[in-house]
């Protein structure tokens, strides 16, 4: 679900209709993603946040997540502002049931 710009109102709806962060599934912590270095003196407003995030519903299972840091162009500048996510998941054998559970400040809580 990607890049939100935003670090909680899109977030909490996706979660209201069911949808979860899949670094919260995996039990890791929630990376930095924003700003990506070098970027411009604009992009210096939301310094060290979460901007990106991969949500999924009960029929997807996560099964590795990372934020790919040092990305970079011919040239040496970097290819966005933020860093990007990535996550593999497992898709289809019905309803996967974690026992992750988050806060709405993006903390895991496990139990």
């Amino acid at each position: 679900m990607g890049d939100l710009n935003e670090n909680y109102h899109p977030r909490r709806i996706l979660r209201e209709a069911g949808y979860v962060d899949c670094f919260a599934e995996l039990r890791l912590p929630t990376p930095i993603t924003h700003p990506q270095r070098p970027s411009e003196p604009k992009e210096d407003i939301q310094v060290g946040t979460t901007l990106d995030w991969i949500m999924q519903n009960k029929y997807a299972r996560p099964i590795l997540a990372n934020a790919l840091q040092n990305v970079f162009c011919t040239g040496g500048y970097s290819v966005s502002d933020h860093c990007p996510v990535m996550c593999i998941y497992e898709i289809g054998a019905g309803p996967y049931v974690s026992n992750a559970k988050q806060d709405f400040c993006g903390k895991n809580i496990v139990k």
